[in-house]
Formats: C-alpha cells, structure tokens, sequence
C-alpha cells in the first residue's frame, strides 16, 4: 500500500474511532447512567405536540404494534377471545384482526376486568398515535393477556400448553422489534387486567416483564407485593401504574332528584368457604339498616340502576379483596362513593384527589362506621359540592372514552421525557398532574 494510500486509510481509522467513542461516551452520560432508561433526543422537544384534543394531555407520539399482535392470530387469537367469554355472550366474530378487536371491545365494553381491552382500543383511536415506528417517542403494546392467565391458573394441560404457544409467539414479537431491542423496552408500556396466576407469563414472555406496566394490582391481598409484572431486576427503572376496573353507569339523576340517603347493591354471600371475605360488606348493611332512620332502596342484592344513581352516597366495601368495580359503577353514575377501608386508597392510583371525590367512612367497628355514616349524611350541602366534583370528573373514570389511556401515557411521557415541559393544568379538577 502506497505512503498516501495508507495515510488516507489511517486518518479514516481515526476518524471512526473518535466518533465511535464519542458515541459510546455518549451512551453512557445519558442512558448506562440511568440503566435501562431511555434518553430525551436532542429533538424531543420538536416531537412534542399540542394534542389535537384539548382534553388530552399527552403530547408525545408513539406506535401500536398492531399489525405485529393483532392481526396475527398466531400471536393472539381474538377469535378465541370471545370463545373464553362465551359464558357471558354469545360469540359474534370468525374472523382475527383489529376490526375482530374493535368488535370484541364494543361486546365487552362494560366487562369489569377489561381494562386492557380498552386501553388498546383508546390507543388505537388516540390522536397522538403514529404509523411509522419512527416517529414514535412511545410503545403501546397491546397483550391481550385475561385469556392466557385463566389458562395458565386454572384450565388443564392442553389448554397451557396453548396458551404458551401464543404468548412465546408474542415474546418472539418483541425481540424482533429494533424499537424494542433499541432501549431493552424502556419506552414501551403494556396493559395487564387480570392478577398473578403463576410464573407463566415471566418464564415465556420474558420480554413483557422490561416494559412499563398498567396492571391489576391490590394492596392487602396475599403475595401482594409479587403480583408486580415487571421482573425484579427492571423494577427500578420501570414504572407499574395500577389499572382500574371498569364500571358500568346508570343513567345520572341530578342531585334534586335524587330519593334516597345511601345505596349499596352487591352480593352478599360467598360460596366455596370464603363467605367471611364479604363479612364487612354484611356488617355495614345491618348496621345501617338496623341502627339508623336514613333511607335506602337496596343494601345488599338488587337492582343496581337506578338505585345507585338515586342515592346521595355509595357504600364501597371490600369483597374477594380491598378494590371492587363497584367503586367506578358508583363514580359513573353520578353518585358519591364511601370508601370503607383505607386500603382501598392504596389500590388505586395515586393520580386523583380523592378527597375532592369521595368519603371514609371506617366499617371495621360499628361505633366508628355509624358516627362517619351520620357526620357524612347530615351535611347535605357539602355532598352536593362533591356530587358536582364527581360529574365534572366523570371522564377520568370511564374507560369508553380516551382519558383513562391518556393519563397513564402522560404520565409515563412525563418520567421518560422530563425535558418536555409540564401541563400546569388540566379541565379535571381531582387530577393531580405530575411535578
């Protein structure tokens, strides 16, 4: 090789090295520093949009991996989907892809645990979705995973042995994607509306445990604290979110209108030995039936509309465990809810001002119960304040429309990319925006 050959050939060399290194040094200032989480690019900001929803928050735009999930019905069989709910309605769909999906989302939309169906569905229809992956600040992958859990808890062999197909399938999925491969999953966020079974889903889909989670969670359960998705090692740098479940409305009856003082409709009986878990709710019907003049129509089994949206206030009591859809049926519905166990709080999200929404009333001692139950009821005036604040923020609780799916994107948008600068203020007065 000639003197100037090589020369040229050396500077070359050093050329690829500094900007090798400069990169590596750049890669490690702005995400080995913080493992597992991904940098704001310098353009960020210039990717960050004004949503075309003055309603909605989230300004950054991400992907569905669609075509990926749910038009491949190796991944998910939606068509199988509404086998699994048959018990329930009959099926109305042969065929797999999104318009199966949107179907099945329609049939279902008032199923208390399908709350990951309607977060696909509202990131399917949210103005800030993109086509192309590279546009995207933000994942949204859409794991149908209600079916796949039953199976692996509580179905027999055949049916695990399915359900393990398709969610290593699904894994497979992931780790072909460059986007995901790109950050280990840290920009990527997944809806999961059912508890832990097992160790299924971390064993064969051990990609979805690196994402961001919106998840069944219940503070107070057993093995509360393992029913966390994400892997134990990525919990630091992800984020779970707690999804909520989804409540079914009555038809709103202003609060002139309304004929009775409280209301709670919900079963009272448990079969299989765990009839003491529904102890509390008994206990506060009894005591308010039976030791105070304030009117009801049910308190107990019934009809759920219009008497919840007839009554002043609605008993939240724990059943199975502290959470219950009961609390959202009662938000919809334009009447005020009791929370009757502080851990109740602590299931939900840490994104509403409950204060603002909702009364305590503490139904583990009948003395403390009833004085609650009388102080709440005997001030008329300030139940009609915080019946006004539950209409005005009745869209943060219904998963019909696309709120719920935007608060937990922004939220996320708001820990990935801190850079973009923060809402100071949003239509809905019981939400607590981040800082």
């Amino acid at each position: 090789m000639s003197s100037f050959r090589w020369s040229i050939f050396s500077m070359y060399t050093l050329i690829v090295v500094i900007i090798t290194v400069n990169n590596v040094t750049r890669f490690n200032e702005q995400t080995f520093a913080n493992l597992f989480i991904p940098s704001l690019p310098a353009t960020a900001e210039e990717h960050a949009k004004v949503p075309t929803d003055p309603d909605l928050l989230l300004s950054v735009p991400f992907y569905v991996y669609e075509d990926e999930f749910l038009k491949d019905d190796s991944v998910w069989n939606i068509t199988g989907m509404y086998d699994f709910y048959m018990t329930k309605l009959p099926k109305k769909n042969s065929t797999n892809g999104t318009n199966a999906f949107m179907e099945l989302a329609e049939t279902f939309k008032y199923e208390k645990h399908a709350g990951d169906i309607h977060f696909i569905r509202s990131a399917l229809q949210h103005p800030m979705r993109v086509l192309n992956p590279e546009d995207a600040k933000l994942f949204v992958v859409p794991t149908l995973l209600q079916r796949i859990i039953v199976q692996f808890g509580y179905k027999p062999e055949a049916e695990k042995e399915q359900a393990r197909k398709l969610i290593l399938n699904a894994n497979e999925v992931l780790r072909a994607s460059p986007w995901f491969q790109r950050y280990d999953g840290a920009d990527h966020i997944a809806p999961i509306s059912l508890w832990k079974t097992d160790k299924s889903i971390a064993k064969y889909f051990d990609l979805l445990t690196r994402c961001n989670v919106v998840q069944f969670h219940e503070t107070g359960i057993e093995n509360a604290a393992g029913q966390n998705y994400i892997h134990p090692n990525y919990q630091q740098n992800r984020t779970m979110f707690k999804i909520f479940y989804v409540g079914s409305p009555c038809n709103v009856t202003s609060f002139a209108e309304k004929t009775q003082d409280f209301a709670f409709i919900g079963t009272m009986q448990r079969g299989r030995g765990r009839n003491y878990l529904l102890q509390t709710r008994r206990n506060a019907c009894e005591w308010m039936t039976h030791s105070t003049n304030y009117s009801y129509s049910v308190c107990g089994t019934g009809d759920r509309c219009p008497n919840l949206s007839q009554a002043l206030v609605g008993l939240h009591t724990k059943g199975d465990s502290p959470g219950a859809n009961r609390l959202f049926d009662t938000l919809l519905s334009g009447t005020v809810p009791v929370f009757t166990n502080k851990l109740q709080y602590l299931t939900q999200s840490d994104f509403y001002d409950w204060d603002m929404l909702s009364y305590f009333a503490n139904a583990e001692n009948k003395t403390d119960f009833l004085d609650h139950m009388d102080k709440i009821l005997s001030n008329r005036t300030d139940i009609e304040v915080k019946t006004k604040n539950v209409l005005e923020n009745r869209d943060l609780f219904d998963w019909q429309t696309l709120v719920p799916f935007d608060i937990y994107m922004y939220h996320l948008q708001a820990k990935l990319y801190p850079e973009i600068p923060l809402v100071n203020s949003s239509k809905y007065s019981a939400l607590i925006l981040p800082k």
